[in-house]
C-alpha cells in the first residue's frame, strides 16, 4: 500500500468518520448506500458506482444501489441477480475475494480472465473491492468505473483508498443489515401484539401494571393511562382472592391457568382466561401474562346450559304428559269397547231405552277423546312454535253465540243456570280460534265440574285497553295447592269431575299460553265445595293501533 500523503488522509479520516455518522444515522440500507456513494465520490471520480451484495444460500449477487450514466441514465434501471460464477467482474471480485482494477484493452485472455464475460456498457476503467464482515466473509462489492477519457485513471492510491475504507463500509452494511432485521422482526412483533385478540400485560408483585399490550384499546382504555395502575381495580372483587392464589402458585413454581371477570372502561365485566408465567428482572418479580376473552363462550356455554335444563324438562313433561294421557285414553275408550261390544253381541236382548243409553255413553266417551286429542294437538303445536297467531278484529256477541249453541245443551243434563252477562257490541283484537278455544274449555270445565242444579256465569267487561272475560261456576272448587299446579305443566294431573269424568290440566295449560299470546293474564280463585271463577284479559279492538277490518 501507498502511503497516503497528509491532505488525502485527512479527507480519508473524514470520510470514514462520515460513514461512522452515516451508519448511525440513516434510516435504512437504502439511505446508508446513498451516503456512502457521496463520500466516495468526495474521495475519487464516483460519477458511476454500484454496491453489490452476496445472497450466500443462493449464490447469487443483487444490486441494491446502482448508479451509472450508461446503464441507467434515468436512474431507474434495476439489475437481475446474476450468478456467483466467475464470469462476471463483480462476482471475480467475491469468487477471490480480493481487488479487481480492468481497463478497457486488457487482454481478456490472460490467465484468470478467459472466462470473463463484460456485462454493460462499455467502460474505460472499472475497479471493484470486496467488503467483508466482522468475521472476514465477502458480503459483497463496491464499484467504480469511468466511460471517458476525460476522468482522471484511479491510481494505487486510489485502490488503497478504496480498500481502506470498504473494511468500515462492510462492516457499516453488516451493521445496518442487523438493525434493519432487528427493526423489521420488532415491527412485526409489534403488528402482532396489536392484532392479538389477546391481551399481553405485565405486572409487579403487588399488582401494579408495568406494561400492557395495545389491544386493551377494545376495552375503552388507553394503555399508557394504566401504566403504574393497580389490576385489581380492573377486576371483578369476587376474583381478586383467587388472582393472587395463582400468583403465589407460580412463584412456587406451578403453572395452570385461572379465569376472572375484568371491567371495560363502561364497568361492563367481561370474561378473560389468564396464563402467566414468573420472571425476576433485578430485585423484583414481574409477572406476564396472556389474557384471552372468553365472554362468548361463557355465554354461549350458559345458553347450552340453558337449552339442556329446558330440554331436560321438556322431556320430563313429555314423559309426565304421556303417561296421564295414556291412563286417561284408557278409561274412554274401555268404556266405548265395552258398551259397543254389548251393541254388537246382545243387541237383541236389549230394550231401547238401554241402547240410547249405551250410545249416549260412547258418544259421551268419543267427546271426550276428541277433546283431549284436540288439546294434544294444540300443545303439540305451542312445544314445537307451529301453532300461528293471527289476531284479528272479533265481535264478542256473534263469538258467544256460537259458543252457546254448541255449550247451553251440555248444562240441560245438569240443570245447570247458564246465565251471561257480557257488555253488548264490543270488538277485541283477538286470534278468533285461540279465544273461541279458551272460553270453549273454561265453561266447558264450569259444566264438567259443577254438580246438577248448580250455576254458571260468564260476564265481561272493559278494564282499561283490555276487556275482562270471567267464568264463574258453582262447582266442586279447588285447593290452593290445586290452583298452583294448574299452572305447571310439569305438574299435569287427573281430577274427576261430578260424573266422574276425568281431567288432566290441559286444557287450562292450553288457555294460559294463548292468552298469553294475547298479552293477557289468566287468573283463578276458588274455594273447595263452594266453586272457582277463571278469569282473563284480551286487548280491545282499536281502529288506531290495529288499522280498519
Amino acid at each position: 500500500m501507498k502511503e497516503i500523503p497528509a491532505e488525502r488522509f485527512e479527507t480519508l479520516r473524514a470520510a470514514t468518520l462520515k460513514i461512522s455518522i452515516a451508519t448511525h444515522n440513516s434510516q435504512d440500507l437504502a439511505e446508508l448506500y446513498k451516503k456512502i456513494h457521496e463520500v466516495i465520490d468526495e474521495l475519487m471520480p464516483a460519477k458511476n458506482f454500484y454496491i453489490a451484495t452476496v445472497n450466500s444460500e443462493q449464490n447469487t449477487i443483487s444490486f441494491p444501489y446502482f448508479v451509472d450514466e450508461v446503464d441507467s441514465p434515468d436512474g431507474k434501471t434495476i439489475l437481475p441477480e446474476m450468478a456467483i460464477d466467475g464470469t462476471t467482474l463483480t462476482s471475480m471480485v467475491i469468487m477471490k475475494g480480493d481487488t479487481v482494477h480492468f481497463f478497457k484493452g486488457m487482454d481478456e485472455s490472460e490467465p484468470g480472465y478467459e472466462e470473463l464475460m463484460l456485462v454493460g456498457g462499455d467502460s474505460e476503467e472499472w475497479l471493484g473491492v470486496p467488503l467483508k464482515n466482522s468475521a472476514g466473509e465477502v458480503i459483497g462489492v463496491i464499484v467504480v468505473q469511468r466511460y471517458d477519457a476525460e476522468t482522471r485513471n484511479y491510481d494505487q492510491l486510489d485502490v488503497d483508498v478504496l480498500n481502506f475504507v470498504s473494511n468500515q463500509i462492510g462492516l457499516a452494511i453488516e451493521l445496518k443489515k442487523r438493525e434493519d432485521t432487528l427493526k423489521t422482526s420488532e415491527d412485526k412483533y409489534q403488528a402482532l401484539i396489536e392484532n392479538l385478540n389477546e391481551m399481553v400485560y405485565a405486572v409487579d408483585r403487588k399488582g401494579n401494571i408495568l406494561y400492557v399490550s395495545p389491544s386493551v384499546r377494545r376495552y375503552g382504555y388507553d394503555p399508557e393511562s394504566l401504566i403504574g395502575k393497580n389490576v385489581y381495580f380492573l377486576m371483578h372483587q369476587d376474583d381478586i382472592a383467587k388472582f393472587k392464589s395463582m400468583v403465589l402458585e407460580i412463584i412456587r413454581g406451578k403453572i395452570f391457568t385461572v379465569t376472572v371477570r375484568l371491567y371495560d372502561r363502561n364497568r361492563a365485566i367481561h370474561w378473560f382466561q389468564t396464563s402467566n408465567t414468573i420472571r425476576k428482572e433485578g430485585d423484583r418479580l414481574v409477572l406476564y401474562g396472556a389474557l384471552t376473552d372468553i365472554t362468548e363462550r361463557i355465554k354461549i356455554e350458559k345458553d347450552l346450559e340453558i337449552s339442556r335444563q329446558k330440554l331436560m324438562e321438556a322431556n320430563k313433561t313429555k314423559d309426565n304428559f304421556f303417561s296421564i294421557l295414556a291412563h286417561d285414553l284408557k278409561s274412554p275408550f274401555t268404556g266405548i269397547l265395552g258398551f259397543s261390544e254389548f251393541l254388537v253381541n246382545d243387541i237383541d236382548e236389549l230394550t231401547r231405552d238401554d241402547i240410547i243409553d249405551f250410545a249416549g255413553r260412547i258418544n259421551s266417551a268419543s267427546k271426550a277423546i276428541l277433546e283431549l286429542l284436540n288439546n294434544l294437538l294444540d300443545w303439540s303445536r305451542i312445544q314445537s312454535d307451529r301453532l300461528e297467531f293471527s289476531p284479528t278484529k272479533v265481535n264478542v256477541d256473534r263469538l258467544m253465540f256460537n259458543i252457546n249453541n254448541v255449550l247451553v245443551p251440555t248444562t240441560y243434563q245438569k240443570n245447570l243456570e247458564y246465565l251471561t252477562e257480557i257488555e253488548e257490541n264490543i270488538d277485541v283484537y283477538a286470534d278468533k280460534s285461540m279465544l273461541e278455544t279458551i272460553l270453549r274449555n273454561l265453561i266447558s270445565n264450569a259444566v264438567k265440574f259443577t254438580p246438577k242444579d248448580g250455576s254458571i256465569i260468564v260476564s265481561g267487561e272493559k278494564e282499561g285497553e283490555f276487556f275482562r272475560f270471567t267464568v264463574s261456576d258453582s262447582g266442586v272448587g279447588m285447593s290452593p295447592e290445586t290452583i298452583e299446579k294448574l299452572y305447571d305443566v310439569n305438574v299435569l294431573m287427573t281430577k274427576l269431575s261430578t260424573e266422574n269424568e276425568k281431567g288432566t290440566g290441559l286444557g287450562f295449560i292450553l288457555c294460559n299460553e294463548f292468552v298469553k299470546r294475547h298479552g293477557g293474564t289468566l287468573t283463578v280463585e276458588s274455594i273447595e265445595g263452594e266453586g272457582s271463577t277463571f278469569s282473563f284479559t284480551i286487548p280491545l279492538y282499536s281502529p288506531e293501533k290495529h288499522g280498519t277490518d
